[in-house]
């Protein structure tokens, strides 16, 4: 028996007579050209579907071990850690690929190719076969190294970027906002937590009020001073300057974090990553599932660290906010329990203990593997996360209070959503297959590789192709991603409509849908369309209709499924439009609370 670890630019044919192969990182079109390498000579050790079997039996452990190590540990330390519970991060299907292959080398002691470029992975796996006595070898040195050295590279520039982000937005909103914006802001009772994306203010004040729709008026009206605590998603450095000015002008009030921060805030926060960077991250209980991880974390403490600076700078403009005088009495926070969220719930904790912190979770996601976004005990003790969690469906709940005992979960009205009751009731059927991409650039890729694999069966299937890109994935940056010649129609098809439109204006039109790990697909099926899910060969799966009735939906990993599947609803569901609007009106009731009068009331904070 012998186990091959292969960095993903050393694979070579010669390398497919292993045996059995496994690809362990995260790039679709890594995973494509490997398998095309390796061809039919090698099988590959378990299916896209088999692996997010072995994702589901491992996530509550994982999540349990992660929560032993971080006992005890102060806020800089948790904000800092490798340790998360994310499966965005590499973290999670790195231990479930190391259970998955010692559980082979133990029942199946066949040869084993693996390949990845993941430092962390690599020497934990030699270190695992050094104990067992088993034949490990290593291809591809250089490109391990090089890997290493990009990572670092990019890492730091990274933490260059944020730190030099930091300084121009403190410099700019102290002249153009200055002491006046801070007065007139100074006894705000209410700040409400929200991402900011480019156009959501105009230089004019003019607010789009993308994640509260109708919520701060409704406060204003029973005598609250409401303020946005803005995040800004992707603002470029160029547009700050119009932005600051949509704040001034603004009938609705706007704090910027970065108009508290000072020259010793932004040093106190590049001394405490870098100071992490260096020390690294150790574990108190290195091993789950019998393995020793402490490979893998070590591998991943330098990035974690250096990257932190936004957490680190968050949790310190909450102190110096309330050093110049603010006193909210709430903050409603945009929850999705990120280390950003964390970091403004003990910032808060620490420099204001009577402030109440409401977590806004006002959002439908309910994939089982979205483990971050499940609340622990542990969290919940160390003050990480707030005491009240505000919930936008009844369906929501199951999942958020999984590993959370301690209780404080509501529902309210699900503001973001509140058209789709309206748009329920207008749809017809349309005739056109719509692809709803997503915020991930892996899963947009793999969704338009499957779609543009299949565009002459599409084209023949449907009048149009309706294509949604993600607001942050533009057309034309995919059109850089996907520059091969063999996807060039996914651009230039006649057939392709690449849309910028709302997604309520879309479904209108559509027969059938095509999307990844999105909220945007329980959308669908709420207005009764069914949807076909491409689900991730490579990483874990965020399947947001696992308790959707299965009517409704299916999945598809590769192009054959997914062909299957539509030929399977084509021209008809076998469901009648009648009998899919009623299973969306179910959905819809579940998923999003209704928003009206009176159950806007919910929303009090006396």
């Amino acid at each position: 028996m012998k186990l091959t670890i292969c960095h993903p630019s050393a694979l070579k044919e010669n390398l497919a007579g292993c045996g059995h192969w496994a690809y362990l990182d995260s790039s679709f079109q890594e995973y494509e050209r490997v398998r095309l390498t390796l061809g039919e000579q090698a099988t590959p050790l378990c299916s896209p579907q088999a692996f997010q079997d072995h994702v589901a039996a491992s996530r509550r452990e994982i999540s349990a071990w992660i929560d032993d190590n971080l006992i005890g540990s102060d806020g800089n330390s948790v904000l800092l850690t490798p340790l998360t519970r994310s499966p965005f991060s590499p973290l999670f299907s790195e231990l479930v690929w190391l259970r998955v292959i010692d559980n082979f080398l133990i029942h199946q002691p066949n040869n084993l190719l693996v390949i990845t470029g993941s430092i962390g992975l690599t020497r934990a796996l030699e270190n695992h076969c050094q104990a067992k006595g088993i034949c490990c070898y290593r291809v591809g040195y250089p490109h391990l190294f090089a890997t290493i050295a990009k990572r670092r590279v990019r890492s730091l520039l990274k933490f260059c970027r944020d730190l030099v982000h930091a300084g121009v937005k403190a410099v700019l909103a102290r002249q153009l906002l200055g002491k006046a914006q801070i007065r007139r802001v100074l006894d705000a009772d209410i700040l409400v937590d929200t991402y900011l994306y480019p156009s959501d203010v105009k230089a004019d004040g003019a607010v789009i009020h993308r994640y509260y729709p109708g919520l701060i008026d409704w406060y204003l009206a029973r005598g609250h001073k409401p303020a946005y605590l803005p995040t800004l998603f992707r603002v470029p450095l160029r547009q700050l300057p119009a932005l600051y000015r949509g704040y001034r002008s603004s009938q609705y009030l706007f704090v910027p974090m970065e108009l508290f921060l000072g020259f010793s805030d932004i040093v106190w926060g590049v001394t405490k990553v870098a100071t992490r960077a260096l020390t690294g991250s150790k574990l108190p209980r290195p091993f789950i599932f019998g393995l020793d991880m402490s490979a893998i974390v070590e591998a991943e403490s330098w990035g974690a660290g250096i990257e932190g600076l936004p957490q680190m700078l968050t949790k310190r403009a909450t102190k110096s906010m309330v050093e110049a005088g603010m006193h909210p009495k709430w903050v409603l926070d945009w929850f999705e329990n990120q280390s950003i969220d964390q970091a403004l719930a003990i910032g808060f904790r620490e420099a204001l203990p009577d402030c109440r912190l409401i977590a806004m979770r006002l959002y439908a996601q309910y994939s089982s593997n979205l483990l971050s976004f499940q609340v622990t005990n542990r969290e919940r003790e160390q003050g990480l996360v707030p005491d009240e969690h505000w919930m936008g469906g009844e369906a929501w709940l199951d999942v958020a209070t999984r590993l959370d005992s301690h209780g404080g979960y509501k529902v309210v009205p699900n503001l973001r959503s509140s058209y789709l009751y309206k748009q329920q009731v207008m749809l017809g059927e349309g005739d056109d297959l719509l692809v709803l991409l997503t915020h991930s650039l892996q899963d947009t890729v793999q969704v338009l590789v499957l779609v543009g694999t299949l565009l002459p069966v599409l084209e023949k299937l449907f009048p149009v192709i309706r294509i949604k890109p993600h607001p942050s994935l533009g057309r034309d940056q995919l059109k850089k991603v996907m520059s091969d010649d063999e996807y060039r129609d996914l651009f230039l098809s006649r057939a392709i409509s690449w849309e910028e439109s709302g997604i309520s204006t879309l479904m209108a039109k559509a027969r059938l849908v095509v999307s990844a790990g999105t909220s945007s697909a329980i959308e669908a099926v709420a207005m009764g369309n069914p949807v076909v899910l491409v689900g991730a060969q490579v990483g874990i799966d965020m399947c947001p209709l696992e308790f959707v009735d299965k009517t409704m939906w299916r999945i598809a990993y590769d192009a054959n499924q997914l062909k299957e599947a539509i030929l399977a609803w084509s021209p008809d569901h076998p469901l009648s439009r009648v009998e899919r609007m009623e299973i969306g009106r179910t959905i819809l009731k579940k998923c999003y609370a209704p928003v009206s009068e009176a159950e806007m009331e919910k929303f009090s904070l006396e």
